[in-house]
């Protein structure tokens, strides 16, 4: 009966260890999933905010007439369009914006009667993998 009882107390540990790396595995699984959802849903919010900028932006050069000298707001080019609250605590949100002109009819420092508007919107990323800069390109065309 004593050889009976070794067996099922050696039994009971290799079933309590392999219960315990069956346990850390899971939790570590879930740790896992959280962090990357986490890291996701940042950069979707990072970049839905470059979006809206790129829209509000094209709307306005939409707006501008023709041949008028660029508003200072796009000479700028730092450009801190929301603060998310996060948790309660604002987190900034800075992006770098640049204009650019094919020809520069647009903004009066050209002849033609059209032109090409070329906005690129900069952050920075810090989560992920590819962590650093992350642009947005826009270009549209406009005319007389």
């Amino acid at each position: 009966m004593r050889a009976g009882q070794r067996l099922r107390r050696g039994l009971g540990i290799i079933e309590l260890v392999f219960a315990l790396a069956l346990v850390c595995i899971t939790v570590l699984t879930l740790i896992s999933v959280f962090s990357k959802s986490s890291r996701h849903a940042v950069m979707s919010r990072n970049r839905t905010v470059a979006i809206l900028l790129a829209h509000t932006l094209l709307d306005e050069v939409k707006a501008h007439p023709y041949g008028s000298p660029p508003p200072r707001r796009w000479l700028e080019p730092k450009e801190t369009p929301v603060t998310v609250y996060v948790e309660g605590r604002p987190q900034q949100m800075d992006f770098e914006k640049t204009f650019e002109y094919s020809n520069g009819s647009f903004v009066g420092q050209g002849a033609g009667d059209s032109d090409e508007v070329s906005i690129v919107i900069r952050w920075s990323e810090g989560v992920g993998k590819n962590m650093g800069q992350k642009d947005l390109s826009v270009k549209v065309p406009v005319w007389r």
